[in-house]
């Protein structure tokens, strides 16, 4: 019954539970690999002998209110097959460097739709830091490879990240996903994305921008149908500079009081 608890709860196969201890608060398994499931991890053989290393905490799916704990052993294997020397390979981990099962992982994500990092933290006991990982190994590998074919608009600007460095963003400005991330700005933080949309003959009509020179120099070589449109801000600042280039030399061009009649028409618009 224990050994299909951990399956059922956990989903850990292939493992003896060797005690349960059901503390005030916390329920703790303690675990051992089955002796004819020990696997080389390099080719996969049977053909191995396991040395006992020493314990592995793991955090677990709750059973019912109460946070759960695996105490798991943990061996070294000798491959005799193709002689690999390594730490044997915990199948219900996502890697060989977490502490949380991939059935408590998978909850995390479907709870992060309802709430926030902290909050999943303090609700099953793990550092918060834990909880982000999680949210972005899963965006990593959701967004791994974003289709491009039926992308219309775009949106290219940059945002600054510290210590004089920059990293160029490209959305969609039709669903609002962001299709490219690169360190840098200006047109080599763009080829590698233009790269992929020629690959994906994708038909961009319309990219927006700022008034660098380098994102419209990249534009007109990779996406040369594309109408450029450049954003409201810049813009707005382009004209209010001009304006005030032109008001500064009209200004030194008056006498005293001509100055201070103009200065008091304008006050008074």
């Amino acid at each position: 019954m224990s050994n299909s608890l951990l399956f059922h709860t956990q989903n850990v196969r292939g493992f003896d539970h060797q005690r349960w201890d059901w503390g005030d608060r916390k329920a703790t398994a303690t675990v051992v690999r089955q002796p004819d499931r020990f696997r080389c991890s390099s080719c996969g053989g049977a053909d191995v002998t396991a040395t006992p290393v020493g314990w592995r905490i793991v955090r677990g799916v709750p059973i019912g209110r109460r946070p759960f704990e695996m105490n798991v052993r943990m061996h070294r294997l000798k491959c005799h097959e193709c002689g690999a020397y390594r730490m044997e390979q915990l199948e219900f981990l996502s890697s060989s460097h977490s502490h949380i099962t991939r059935a408590l992982e998978r909850t995390i994500i479907e709870l992060r739709e309802d709430m926030s990092i902290s909050a999943i933290a303090n609700y099953f006991g793990v550092d918060w830091k834990t909880v982000k990982n999680v949210d972005k190994e899963h965006l990593r590998r959701k967004y791994r490879n974003i289709p491009l074919a039926d992308v219309k608009t775009i949106g290219v600007d940059e945002i600054y990240v510290g210590r004089r460095r920059y990293k160029t963003i490209v959305r969609d400005l039709q669903t609002g996903a962001v299709l490219h991330v690169a360190d840098g700005r200006g047109a080599d933080a763009l080829k590698p994305f233009g790269r992929r949309l020629h690959s994906a003959n994708a038909q961009v009509q319309a990219i927006a921008m700022d008034m660098a020179a380098g994102y419209a120099a990249w534009a007109h070589e990779d996406i040369p149908d594309a109408v450029i449109v450049y954003d409201h801000f810049h813009l707005i600042k382009l004209m209010n500079d001009k304006l005030d280039h032109v008001r500064r030399r009209t200004v030194n061009e008056l006498d005293e009081q001509q100055t201070a009649l103009l200065k008091k028409n304008v006050s008074s618009c």
